[in-house]
């Protein structure tokens, strides 16, 4: 072990030791995890709230993100800032899909608008495209109760009409019965049913081998650089490194003008907890970083994968299946992470089952009197972080969620941080 190595070796294992102080030594620690990091091709992944996050992400940064997959996750936008759409449209497919292509068009042309620029075409001028969001990934499943039909049709059509690029879309086999999957992510070394179950605890399925991060990254970053067979033993636990979330949440909180969120209690006497005062993240995040990327002068590029609501985010980062791919393509996982859920919320996937009496007043009630909860710990794609001064901030830049995201993303990629 050369000094480099064994230096930035400690900095992997105690990982922003000394952050108290401030966020500019948090950063400066962080520096050390990224070593020759590409800033350039950023990619973003999810699963279901996790999947709207990337693309949300995606579409902010447009200009620097280079691909984004979202795993059996809703379309941009289509929650429209409204808890209840988010439920009964989204995700249960009841009410009218609207194509939200021309609102992201519109913002991104606005200079307030909070999304990144879009350039004309230099093949056809008059098709205005992001100037490096052009490859996407979208897994569904055509038994996944959750996200229906109709939701995940429109994702795809989003993808394709703002990147200008058809997306690479998995729609699972009958061969190993992914096409009947439940809600979630599939992966070999998946520890639910690959059908949807009441005994599902971690959404991330067995459909014998089938392999949504396999079909990710070979959409994202093409073919596998070697040809060894998928079949290798999963590493889940190598590589991986816990790490504080709490100095870039800091960060994002101490920006001028001061951040208004809304309140997350459902009575007057509660308003904000503590949970809601960190715009509902962690205390802690997780990295997997390949041996390889630890070394001098190699070129490793940088992969965000976001968890879904009500997955545990130590297990997703260990468990998802990024971790074995990330080590072939030279890839530095970075696992953001919710706070945990609450075990007392109604299992969403249930909700698209309930009687249309019970919608009728029982949504209607929810979405007055908690329309910002975030129970399920997911991530923010209807807005409940929003207050009523700033409706639709949690789709752009200005998100406190997305600002945090691009911190951890600066801190590993950018040398002028």
């Amino acid at each position: 072990m050369n000094a480099r190595t064994g230096l930035v070796a400690a900095a992997l294992l105690l990982v922003l030791p000394a952050c108290e102080a401030g966020t500019h030594e948090a950063l400066a620690d962080l520096r050390a995890l990224r070593l020759v990091a590409d800033r350039n091709g950023l990619t973003l992944s999810g699963v279901s709230s996790g999947a709207a996050m990337a693309v949300q992400y995606a579409v902010a940064h447009s200009a620097t993100v280079a691909g984004v997959g979202s795993i059996a996750g809703p379309g941009w936008g289509c929650a429209q800032g409204s808890v209840q759409t988010a439920i009964d449209t989204c995700m249960c497919g009841r009410g009218e899909l609207s194509s939200m292509h021309a609102t992201a068009r519109k913002l991104a042309q606005n200079p307030n608008g909070g999304l990144d620029r879009l350039e004309p075409d230099p093949t056809q001028a008059a098709r205005l495209l992001p100037r490096s969001l052009r490859r996407s990934y979208v897994f569904h499943s055509r038994a996944d109760e959750t996200m229906t039909a109709a939701p995940q049709e429109q994702a795809i059509e989003f993808l394709r009409a703002y990147t200008g690029q058809e997306p690479v879309v998995d729609r699972g086999t009958p061969a190993d019965k992914s096409d009947r999957a439940g809600h979630g992510i599939l992966s070999p070394d998946g520890s639910d049913s690959c059908a949807s179950s009441q005994a599902d605890k971690t959404y991330i399925r067995n459909c014998d081998r089938h392999d949504n991060v396999a079909s990710l990254f070979r959409a994202l970053y093409g073919a596998p650089p070697d040809d060894i067979s998928a079949q290798q033993p999963v590493q889940t636990d190598k590589g991986i490194i816990a790490f504080r979330q709490t100095p870039f949440i800091d960060a994002v909180a101490a920006t001028r003008p001061p951040i208004q969120l809304a309140p997350d209690g459902i009575m007057p006497f509660w308003r904000f907890s503590a949970r809601r005062q960190k715009f509902d993240l962690a205390d802690t995040g997780y990295l997997f970083v390949p041996e390889q990327c630890r070394r001098a002068n190699v070129n490793c590029k940088v992969h965000v994968a976001l968890h879904g609501c009500k997955q545990n985010a130590e297990y997703f980062a260990r468990h998802a299946g990024y971790n074995r791919w990330a080590q072939r393509y030279n890839v530095i996982v970075v696992y953001p992470a919710i706070g945990a859920y609450q075990p007392a919320a109604a299992s969403t996937g249930s909700l698209c089952h309930k009687s249309q009496a019970w919608q009728s007043w029982g949504w209607s009630l929810f979405a007055a009197y908690a329309p910002k909860v975030n129970y399920n710990g997911c991530w923010d794609w209807w807005g409940y972080l929003d207050d009523t001064a700033d409706r639709g901030r949690y789709l752009t830049q200005r998100s406190p969620q997305i600002r945090f995201i691009k911190l951890l993303v600066d801190a590993l990629t950018n040398p002028q941080i």
